[in-house]
C-alpha cells in the first residue's frame, strides 16, 4: 500500500519531468540529425530507409511511454477518489456496528455467555483498529499529512497502538472459534472446560501479550531523517527533479555524461531507526 501512495503522489510530476526530458531529447536528437536526414532522403537507397525507421521506431517508443505513464495517472485518481470517499462510509458504519454490538451484548437480558465476551472485546478493539488504521490515514490522505511524522510520541504510539490492536483482533477471533470448535465437539464438558473468568482471564493475557509483543516500537521506531537530491540542467533551470538516494545512485549509473547541478533536500518521517533496520519486515 505504501509503495502505491508513493508511486501515485509523485506520478503527476514525473509524468510532466518525463514529457519535458522526452520532447527536449527529441528535439535535440531531430535538430542533430536534419543535415543527415536530409542527405539519406536525397539518396533514396536501402540505408536511408533503415535509418528513417529506426528514428520513427525509437520516437514512437518514447510516445508509448508518455501514454503508459498517462494511464497509471489515470489509475492514481482512480485510487484518490476512492480514499477519499470510501473510508469515511467504511469508518461510520464499522463505528456504528461496535457500538450497538457493545451496549446490547453488555445489558443484562445477554446474561453471562462467554461468547458474548469475545465479541464485547472484539467491538472495542476493532473500534481502536478503526481509527488508528483507517481513520488517521484518511486525515492523512485529504489534510496531506502525516500524523505519525509530526513527534517521536505520535510516532511511537501510533505504531504500538496498531500493532497490538490488530493482533489482539485477530487472537479474538481464533480463541472465539476454538471455543465454538470445543462446544461442538464436546459438548458434554463445556461447563467445566469453559467459564466466564476463565475467558475473561484469558482475554487479559491475550491483551497482554500482544501488548508485550509490540512493545519494541517504543524503542525501534522514530523520526528519522531522509534526504533526497535535485538534479537540475546547467541550462535549463525548469527541467529538475527530486529523486531519493537509490535513484540518485541509479542515475549516476546509468546516465554518468550528463552534467547536474545537485541541491539537498532533508524530510523528518516516522520510520525505523537505523540500528534496528534489520526489523523492518512490515
Amino acid at each position: 500500500m505504501k509503495m502505491i501512495e508513493d508511486i501515485c503522489s509523485n506520478s503527476k510530476l514525473f509524468l510532466s519531468k518525463s514529457l519535458d526530458f522526452i520532447l527536449t531529447t527529441n528535439s535535440q536528437l531531430f535538430e542533430s540529425n536534419t543535415n543527415r536526414m536530409n542527405h539519406y532522403l536525397n539518396k533514396h537507397d536501402n540505408s536511408s530507409l533503415l535509418f528513417l525507421n529506426e528514428y520513427i521506431k525509437n520516437v514512437t517508443e518514447k510516445l508509448k511511454g508518455i501514454q503508459r505513464f498517462k494511464q497509471q495517472l489515470y489509475i492514481c485518481n482512480i485510487i484518490n477518489l476512492l480514499w477519499m470517499y470510501i473510508p469515511p462510509i467504511i469508518f461510520i458504519l464499522g463505528s456504528l456496528g461496535n457500538i450497538l454490538s457493545f451496549v446490547i451484548l453488555r445489558h443484562s437480558s445477554t446474561g453471562s455467555m462467554t461468547i458474548f465476551v469475545y465479541l464485547i472485546a472484539r467491538s472495542i478493539v476493532d473500534e481502536i483498529v478503526l481509527i488508528i488504521g483507517l481513520l488517521r490515514r484518511w486525515f492523512d490522505k485529504i489534510f496531506d499529512t502525516k500524523f505519525e511524522n509530526t513527534s517521536n510520541f505520535m510516532c511511537k504510539m501510533i505504531h504500538f497502538w496498531g500493532t497490538s490492536s490488530s493482533l489482539l483482533s485477530v487472537w479474538l477471533t481464533v480463541s472465539l472459534t476454538a471455543e465454538r470448535a470445543l462446544v461442538v465437539s464436546f459438548p458434554l464438558h463445556v461447563s467445566r472446560l469453559i467459564s466466564y473468568n476463565r475467558v475473561r482471564n484469558l482475554i487479559i493475557i491475550l491483551s497482554i501479550l500482544c501488548a508485550i509483543l509490540s512493545l519494541h516500537f517504543c524503542f525501534t521506531v522514530g523520526i528519522t531523517s531522509n534526504c533526497s537530491h535535485k538534479f537540475s540542467k546547467p541550462s535549463s533551470s525548469s527541467s529538475s527533479s527530486w529523486l531519493t538516494t537509490n535513484q540518485t545512485i541509479q542515475m549516476n549509473l546509468t546516465i554518468p555524461f550528463i552534467n547536474y547541478n545537485t541541491k539537498i533536500k532533508c524530510f523528518e518521517q516516522c520510520s525505523i531507526l537505523p540500528q534496528y533496520s534489520s526489523l523492518n519486515w512490515y
